[in-house]
């Protein structure tokens, strides 16, 4: 995952096949918004477009507005939108609703909702608190890196959803790179066992 701030949302996120994409190639299957009542008008109206465009977003309605600016008819602005587009989406009954091509989910964990995207975790198989990483896709390759964070070795076995490629390790601080020897590949995914 990755945070993202208002100013990127409402200038530089579109949505392409069901997917939030940046200019810089990220692209996200799921935006979650913070547990908070307040959201700016104009932040909701893009949120809205994006989900009406395809996109899904987990999270609370907003209530009001956070600004002064144009006080009292931001507040309505933001409960007239927020009624739009949760439409009956309670959080306890309901808990997902369509928006023109989008979805908006409430009151259901992440996991939940990955599966219902139909969505596998793109890395698997490591505790968080011992692999961070990142990813990001060229025209040639799925590019994963890998950032331990224990200061002791440690052999790891994660799956990654990619298929039909063979990995091969890249080494930071040297350039060099090395075709893994042993790897197994899984329906959409593949297992190589890494030593860090």
């Amino acid at each position: 995952f990755d945070y993202i701030n208002a100013e990127v949302i409402e200038q530089r996120l579109r949505v392409e096949r069901g997917r939030f994409v940046l200019p810089d190639g990220k692209s996200y299957r799921l935006l979650v918004l913070p547990e908070l009542d307040t959201m700016r008008p104009e932040l909701l109206q893009k949120l809205r477009d994006l989900i009406a465009a395809g996109g899904a977003v987990l999270g609370p309605p907003p209530a009001r507005s956070p600004s002064l600016q144009n006080y009292p008819a931001c507040d309505e602005q933001v409960r007239k939108l927020a009624a739009e587009i949760w439409s009956n989406c309670d959080g306890q009954k309901v808990k997902d609703v369509r928006f023109g091509q989008g979805r908006v989910f409430r009151g259901l964990d992440l996991p939940a909702v990955l599966a219902e995207l139909q969505t596998p975790p793109d890395v698997a198989g490591v505790p968080p608190e011992k692999l961070l990483w990142t990813h990001r896709s060229s025209p040639a390759a799925e590019i994963y890196f890998l950032s331990s964070q224990s200061e002791h070795p440690a052999s790891i076995c994660p799956v990654f959803r990619v298929a039909g490629q063979a990995p091969e390790l890249w080494y930071a601080d040297s350039g060099r790179t090395v075709p893994v020897a042993a790897f197994e590949a899984t329906e959409g995914a593949v297992r190589v066992p890494i030593e860090l």
